[in-house]
């Protein structure tokens, strides 16, 4: 999922890159590197990731090497990845015009958000992975720094591990084949959120009631989505 500022603020986000994708990695392995990789290929302009696993304190020398396959292909690579889980990263087409100013960092690798200048225009933009379980203070400290930085554009994305839509099951239009949405809670914390910050998802604003879903299970039988 991707949030950002609402309709009217979507022509200012156009200055800063041509497109922006949000993946989760899932899991830290010898096939990182080639998932990593092949999504530089795509030739995207910022690639938010979740779930990097990077353990950077163990595996400095596996991390140094990483980035520096990521610049051969293009590409300069900021993350909050301490840790053998969880994790986020994002990665920059080295051809854009960018500075970093301030970086906000979850303690628990949770979210990193950026007070970035892209092409001279200043805003927020922050890798997310949201908790779990129902963590609501997780959703809080995201807000505080944001509202720390205090940019009027933001850009939002990662995996929330929530759907946008809290309806219930039979009614929910981003989940297919569920017996419950994954948490009521954590989905009503993101819509709070959004209404503070004036955000929105651009998917659901292009398609209303279009049931669509972002997660396929590992195990081919299952057909929760």
């Amino acid at each position: 999922m991707v949030v950002l500022n609402n309709e009217t603020d979507f022509p200012e986000l156009s200055f800063a890159c041509q497109n922006v994708l949000s993946l989760n990695i899932s899991t830290k392995n010898s096939k990182t590197d080639l998932k990593l990789l092949a999504i530089t290929k795509q030739n995207i302009d910022i690639i938010l990731l979740s779930d990097t696993r990077l353990n950077t304190i163990k595996q400095n020398s596996a991390i140094h090497d990483l980035q520096k396959k990521l610049r051969l292909k293009g590409y300069e690579f900021v993350h909050n990845s301490k840790q053998s889980s969880r994790g986020v990263g994002i990665l920059f087409k080295k051809s854009l015009d960018w500075e970093i100013h301030r970086k906000i960092m979850d303690q628990g690798d949770n979210y990193l958000i950026l007070d970035i200048t892209i092409s001279k225009k200043r805003f927020t933009l922050a890798a997310v992975y949201g908790p779990n379980q129902n963590d609501m203070d997780f959703f809080d400290n995201l807000e505080r720094g944001i509202q720390t930085i205090g940019n009027d554009n933001i850009i939002l994305g990662g995996d929330w591990n929530a759907t946008w839509d809290s309806s219930p099951v039979n009614s929910n239009i981003d989940v297919i084949n569920m017996q419950n949405i994954p948490s009521k809670s954590r989905s009503e914390k993101i819509n709070q959120l959004s209404r503070r910050l004036s955000i929105t998802d651009p998917f659901r604003f292009l398609h209303q009631l279009k049931k669509e879903f972002t997660f396929v299970p590992n195990i081919a039988v299952n057909r929760n989505r």
